[in-house]
């Protein structure tokens, strides 16, 4: 499943090659940044990035349907 943020939430992901994943939030008031989160995730080649980035901070992700 594609990462959906909720509603107030960012979210930037790129992985720069098959083990590493960059995540960016950002917690949003309206047009405001109330605070942000970096993370560097290391993942097997194999492993879903979708997977890994809700598992690190699942309060930013909608459910998964």
């Amino acid at each position: 499943m594609p990462l959906t943020p909720r509603a107030g939430f960012e979210v930037d992901v790129t992985e720069p090659d098959d083990t590493t994943v960059l995540m960016r939030i950002r917690m949003m008031e309206g047009e405001r940044v109330k605070g942000e989160h970096a993370f560097n995730l290391k993942k097997h080649p194999s492993q879903s990035s979708d997977a890994l980035c809700r598992a690190a901070f699942p309060i930013a992700f909608k459910e998964a349907s």
